[in-house]
């Protein structure tokens, strides 16, 4: 792994399925041991196979402001993440990395979104996070308790504001 100042490259040797760059919209994940991955999906030790490439190319996006990921399959496996480089987006990655380290994952997520979509709605976090209404609205709660999040205005129209602690 290769970490720059604008991007994270990394390089695996593997045997490839196919040559060329991986595209998620056609992207047909194949495991390399299907007994092993379906063993570790049932146990909840991995998510769905192939799902590592959707959340790559989804949470790159999120984080580097419209930057893709390139995943390039050949008989070395080639990654290239793009890194931030925009200030506003620095000074929110640590707005939220200045956060208490006892904060939940989701407790992270909800503030990491909330400061750049302070108008947004809790079923627009629910559907950012991919968690469920009542995950979102207790990790909503938590943060409002410990006085890290305020809500002024209507649930429709008000916008949410994250409190440095």
């Amino acid at each position: 792994m290769i970490i720059e100042r604008n991007r994270i490259l990394t390089d695996n040797w593997s045997r490839p399925q196919f040559e060329g760059r991986i595209d998620p919209t056609d992207f047909t994940p194949r495991s390399k041991n299907p007994i092993l991955a379906k063993f570790f999906v049932n146990i909840g030790r991995a998510d769905e196979l192939g799902s590592g490439v959707r959340n790559l190319y989804e949470f790159t996006r999120l984080y580097t402001g419209g930057g893709e990921p390139e995943l390039i399959e050949g008989s070395v496996f080639k990654t290239v993440v793009p890194l931030a480089m925009d200030n506003e987006k620095l000074k929110v990655d640590l707005k939220v990395e200045r956060q208490p380290l006892t904060r939940t994952l989701i407790e992270r997520e909800v503030l990491s979104w909330l400061i750049t979509n302070p108008e947004a709605t809790l079923q627009e976090v629910v559907e950012f996070t991919g968690r469920t209404n009542y995950a979102v609205k207790a990790a909503v709660k938590n943060l409002q308790e410990a006085g890290m999040l305020r809500r002024d205005g209507s649930k429709k129209k008000g916008r949410w504001t994250v409190i440095e602690k």
